[in-house]
């Protein structure tokens, strides 16, 4: 079929790293060595680490186009700016380029308007959740109790407007990418046919999210006990409350155990932690971590834990795990497709503080125990979980898009289907 011309279209990229943007870039990497790539995107112009066309086409070594189509001066509407600007570029820029495929991600729907104007192209979709799992996450989570953050209460307010968005992509797709088998269950109860749904799973990065890792760990040096760690989002779906609410337990029995936040300030930790009466020079909120930083941040933990209420495959677990350190995570979503319960890390009822503590202390009491699993885990991941075997799928399923949904655009012939 010769070298297929694939365009990308990436609301979230750099430099936004954690979910749908560490997918982008990092299925962007490996793409950009096998097929001719061009990346639609916008610049985030409220970042502090904005990045250029230039340094974006530098992240991808030079391999691959950057469009730069938009700005982006917020973290939720500049999704419809976006989805204008690719109404109002993509046209021009499909026709000059002469794509074979579009490559879409559900998450944010940038091709919304697009499609309704122009099918030409072949769409291959990348179905991170649903709107309808986002949802049943946020309920079970307010049943936990605490406070929403913007994004949850904007889901929650314009979930009709959404769903009725992601009934119009889920039919205007040739085919899906599905990051779990689980995805996988939730899009064949929007009836999806099965025909048009392909699991690939997500990567890891299993050369530099490693046990040895270079770099110090921000507390490397200060702590005097082992290290729990938490990377999610502090939101009340990714289960923040629930780890707060097991650290007296955890502390119980481990009494000279820390704990970290990834990501937060201490700001928000103070507000978090305010009527759970914690011991806060045992809580360590780290702040923006810089990616260059993050696999030591990993490798000096302990135990790492999400006790999220919904979620599919989370980066955070995986790059965990890559890096020797077992997780103690919520049976929930994907997750158990990436962990294999009580051999590469434990799994525990979603909202259940004293599950999480019971499970922490097990491990930190047991080196052996947990530095097994730690080896376990990264073993998984590396056999299971890598970016080239992501995109090498990728790939196959362009191909197959594209021969099943008519000659593609840069005229090489498709080859006859297999008998």
């Amino acid at each position: 079929m010769g070298t297929l011309r694939v365009c990308l279209l990436a609301p979230d990229f750099l430099p936004v790293w954690g979910g749908v943007g560490t997918y982008s870039v990092e299925i962007a990497r490996e793409l950009a060595r096998r097929v001719e790539l061009t990346v639609v995107t916008l610049e985030r112009a409220s970042a502090n680490d904005a990045f250029s066309r230039e340094r974006m086409e530098e992240v991808l070594d030079h391999r691959a186009r950057v469009e730069v189509i938009a700005r982006a001066h917020d973290n939720f509407r500049y999704n419809a700016s976006f989805q204008l600007a690719v109404l109002r570029r993509l046209p021009v820029l499909a026709r000059s380029e002469r794509f074979d495929v579009l490559h879409s991600q559900h998450a944010h729907m940038p091709d919304l308007l697009y499609r309704r104007f122009d099918r030409s192209t072949p769409l291959v979709r990348t179905v991170h959740s649903t709107i309808a799992g986002q949802r049943a996450g946020i309920e079970l989570a307010q049943r936990y109790g605490g406070g929403l953050d913007t994004s949850e209460h904007w889901q929650i307010a314009l979930e009709p407007l959404l769903r009725a968005a992601e009934w119009l992509t889920l039919r205007d797709a040739e085919q899906f990418s599905a990051v779990s088998h689980y995805v996988e269950s939730e899009l064949r109860g929007l009836r999806v046919p099965r025909s048009k749904i392909r699991v690939i799973y997500n990567g890891v990065r299993t050369d530099r999210y490693r046990p040895d890792a270079p770099g110090r760990g921000p507390l490397e040096e200060s702590l005097h006990g082992p290290l729990v760690l938490y990377a999610g989002r502090p939101t009340l779906v990714k289960g923040i409350g629930v780890f707060l609410d097991a650290i007296p337990r955890i502390l119980e029995d481990v009494p000279t155990a820390h704990f970290a936040v990834a990501g937060s300030s201490s700001s928000v930790i103070r507000s978090l932690t305010e009527g759970r009466h914690l011991p806060t020079d045992r809580i360590h909120a780290l702040g923006r971590v810089p990616h260059e930083d993050l696999p030591a941040v990993f490798r000096s933990a302990d135990v790492a834990v999400a006790p999220t209420f919904a979620d599919n495959v989370p980066f955070w677990v995986m790059e965990a795990m890559s890096s020797g350190v077992p997780v103690v995570a919520s049976r929930v979503g994907g997750i158990p497709e990436l962990i294999a319960d009580g051999k590469t890390g434990i799994l525990i009822p979603s909202g259940s503080s004293g599950a999480l503590g019971d499970a922490v202390v097990s491990l930190l009491r047991d080196d052996g125990r947990r530095q097994a699993m730690g080896r376990a885990a990264r073993t998984e991941v590396i056999d299971r979980f890598t970016w080239p075997r992501a995109a090498d799928e990728t790939v196959e399923l362009y191909r197959a898009t594209v021969r099943d949904g008519g000659p593609s655009r840069s005229n090489v012939p498709a080859p006859a289907p297999s008998p």
